[in-house]
């Protein structure tokens, strides 16, 4: 299953991923370009087990959970 189901860079700086792991679940994860570190790993819902891809509901969630917790960092 291990597949990218959504990805998305915020400031230039922050790669954000999720990784679909099973099948209502997956991993985001955010990598810090300019530091060369991953700043978070958690768990997230797949909703529907991405069958048909990423459920835009689900991305909004994760695009919002990232810049939360970079927001949270500055």
């Amino acid at each position: 299953m291990n597949a990218i189901l959504w990805s998305g860079t915020l400031d230039n700086r922050y790669e954000c991923t999720v990784e679909h792991t099973s099948q209502y679940k997956g991993q985001l994860r955010i990598f810090d370009n300019q530091n060369n570190s991953v700043l978070l790993i958690e768990e997230v819902g797949v909703s529907y087990g991405a069958t048909f891809g990423a459920d835009m509901g689900d991305v909004s969630d994760w695009q919002n959970r990232c810049a939360e917790f970079i927001d949270s960092m500055t």
